[in-house]
């Protein structure tokens, strides 16, 4: 039985700008939306950025970053992605259910190489 269709486009930009407004957004926002699943895969996936980053700043003598995650795209597509996918689930099951951020978890394909 088909409840509902939903459908989400989001630009990236809007993402950017949410996690950029203040130092802690980031932080704010993940654990808003992210289930605690999520979340757990999101840690990691930030420290496999911060070492990516670490590594780049290796190779160019610029070692000033290396403490910081940068904001980078791979992260705003995480974030982004989850955040699509659980908007156009609302719309599909709404109103027969009445989700919440944390009631649906996107979980990565296991095989997959990348995390969005």
């Amino acid at each position: 039985m088909i409840l509902g269709i939903g459908i989400d486009i989001i630009h990236l930009s809007r993402i950017k700008a949410l996690l950029t407004r203040k130092p802690t957004s980031l932080l704010h926002f993940s654990k808003r939306i992210l289930s605690d699943g999520e979340l757990k895969e999101f840690n990691i996936f930030l420290s496999n950025q911060k070492k990516n980053l670490i590594s780049a700043n290796n190779l160019s003598q610029n070692n000033s970053k290396q403490d910081k995650i940068m904001i980078n795209n791979n992260i705003i597509k995480y974030l982004a992605v989850r955040w699509t996918l659980k908007e156009a689930a609302y719309k599909a099951l709404f109103p027969h259910y009445r989700l919440t951020w944390k009631d649906i978890s996107i979980s990565k394909i296991k095989g997959m190489n990348n995390y969005y």
